[in-house]
């Protein structure tokens, strides 16, 4: 009876250890902070309007690489996952949400996640927003 006492805890340990890994989704409409553990997962939801040939872009991927895991980028560094606002039938041009997610890998004191609204084929962005990011063990 013991050994499975044993077992039974061990496997709630376990599970709870799975399952207790932090989300944290924010919103920012300018600059922020945002602090998450190691092994936990950042959704950062940011406005936008593609229909306008704009979009939001993480300028800075292939400097975060070691730290953290950009899981939803397309190879522009655009998000995959965009939402439109809800709009009446017929409506065009309707605005929405970028989300882009982000697993951490390691920790680290600041970290910036830096992103920049603009159009694929133009290198001037009209936007730019920072995440400085801090992940603790």
């Amino acid at each position: 009876m013991a050994q499975y006492k044993a077992f039974f805890i061990l496997f709630a340990v376990l599970c709870g250890y799975a399952f207790c890994q932090q989300s944290v989704t924010i919103s920012p409409t300018a600059d922020t902070t945002a602090t998450i553990s190691k092994g936990g997962e950042l959704i950062v939801k940011i406005k936008g309007n593609p229909t306008t040939g704009y979009g939001w872009y993480l300028s800075n991927a292939d400097q975060l690489k070691s730290v953290v895991q950009a899981t939803n980028l397309n190879a522009m560094g655009s998000s995959t996952n965009y939402v439109q606002d809800p709009a009446p039938a017929g409506f065009m041009g309707v605005g929405g949400t970028y989300l882009f997610r982000f697993n951490a890998l390691t920790a680290a004191d600041n970290v910036n996640l830096n992103f920049v609204y603009r159009r694929s084929w133009e290198n001037t962005p009209i936007r730019e927003l920072t995440v400085a990011l801090k992940i603790t063990e």
